[in-house]
């Protein structure tokens, strides 16, 4: 199962938004946009990195097959 990274942000008070281009395969390339966000004058935002696996209908149909139903 295929693991995704999505950058988040907010501003104090504010609510989570996705950052607009921000899905990564990897942590560490989540990790180097917030770098370059922060680099680039974004120092009053919040950032976050969201984890976790991809999910289908096939996906689950896999995981139902093999751990029963849930």
């Amino acid at each position: 199962m295929e693991t995704l990274f999505i950058v988040v942000y907010k501003v104090l008070g504010g609510r989570w938004q996705s950052m607009n281009e921000g899905e990564f395969t990897e942590r560490r390339l989540a990790e180097n946009m917030i770098e370059c966000k922060k680099a680039a004058g974004w120092q009053n935002f919040q950032f976050g990195i969201v984890e976790g696996p991809i999910v289908s209908p096939e996906t689950m149909a896999e995981a139902e097959a093999k751990l029963g139903a849930f």
